[in-house]
């Protein structure tokens, strides 16, 4: 993967995540309170440049898919602040908060959910464009033709249902309609786990080739970490709702410094014996409860190198090496 330039990055990023917290109430009594909440998100803060992908890993249920629909609107943000393109959602009135959230648009993991069966997939890709009021009818097709002609799918298949397409096909039509408002960022929520692992390689080349050529940025939410190092610039490893690690990817690959990413990496299968046969890092115990988070450091409770200390304060996500920053109270002075 190559990095956004320099030059990028130079500017106010695209997307800046300011403490982003979500939470959801539980167990409401008769008066309607909650009695808890699940912290679902729980202050995660993060930047993304144009023409940048930055990669959300991190175990099922640790609050990938929550970030990311909190950026787009479909859930609501208990606390925090976006800002993008340099100036905070909030100081928009609702046309430009709509006009914002059009520039930021998702692709599912699901392409058999993803689709109205009833639509056409002319249809579900105009649909973006009717809602903004972009086109009229026959511009709108045109768009859309050309939409799928970018995609690698012929323009005849516009009048076709969904139930007539494969599964790749199928994630095609949806990238196209991600792309129909022409949007600066798109949320990829495991894009590819649902594809066949010989259709896998090319969704991701066809991404590839879209933000090359367009200047799209992305969010990528991923468990799968040989997919999350062949198209990263950054990523960012979740742990119970907080981000516990953040740095480039061939430097977060080449030196993992938090004792749950290198849980994560020593899972990875290797063919070398040499990397085969090295030290694994094993966590104790299962996930947490979020609605019952333990105190201090989010890991302390299945952390090997945990000290009393952890328990008691949540280490802050700082920087111990050039672009790479960690949570961790003990990292540099185990793993460096």
């Amino acid at each position: 993967m190559i990095a956004c330039s320099d030059t990028a990055r130079d500017f106010p990023p695209l997307l800046d995540v300011r403490d982003l917290k979500v939470y959801f109430p539980v167990n409401r009594n008769f008066m309607g309170r909650p009695r808890g909440w699940v912290k679902a998100v729980d202050g995660v803060s993060f930047t993304i440049h144009k023409g940048e992908t930055l990669s959300l890993v991190g175990e099922s249920g640790c609050g990938k898919s929550t970030t990311g629909y909190a950026l787009l609107g479909m859930l609501e943000p208990t606390a925090g602040e976006l800002h993008f393109e340099g100036e905070p959602l909030s100081a928009r009135n609702a046309e430009g908060r709509r006009l914002v959230r059009q520039q930021m648009q998702i692709v599912f993991q699901d392409p058999f959910a993803s689709l109205n069966p009833k639509m056409s997939i002319g249809e579900s890709i105009r649909e973006p464009l009717r809602a903004g009021g972009m086109a009229g009818a026959e511009a709108g097709r045109e768009r859309v033709e050309s939409l799928l002609d970018r995609v690698g799918l012929h323009r005849s298949y516009y009048d076709r249902l969904p139930n007539q397409f494969s599964g790749g096909q199928r994630q095609r039509i949806v990238i196209a309609r991600a792309l129909a408002v022409q949007p600066k960022l798109i949320v990829c929520d495991e894009p590819v786990s649902a594809l066949d692992v010989s259709i896998r390689s090319q969704i991701l080349n066809l991404l590839l080739e879209l933000q090359r050529d367009l200047g799209i940025a992305y969010l990528f939410i991923s468990h799968d970490l040989s997919v999350v190092r062949h198209l990263s610039d950054r990523v960012a490893v979740m742990y119970l709702g907080h981000i516990v690690e953040l740095a480039a990817a061939s430097e977060l690959f080449e030196h993992t410094l938090h004792p749950y990413t290198r849980a994560l990496f020593s899972a990875i299968p290797h063919i070398d014996p040499a990397r085969r046969d090295s030290p694994r890092c094993l966590l104790q115990g299962d996930l947490p409860s979020p609605l019952n988070p333990p105190p201090g450091c989010p890991l302390v409770t299945r952390c090997p190198y945990r000290q009393p200390r952890c328990a008691e304060a949540m280490p802050p996500l700082e920087a111990i090496r050039p672009e790479h920053s960690v949570a961790c109270f003990r990292a540099a002075e185990l793993f460096l």
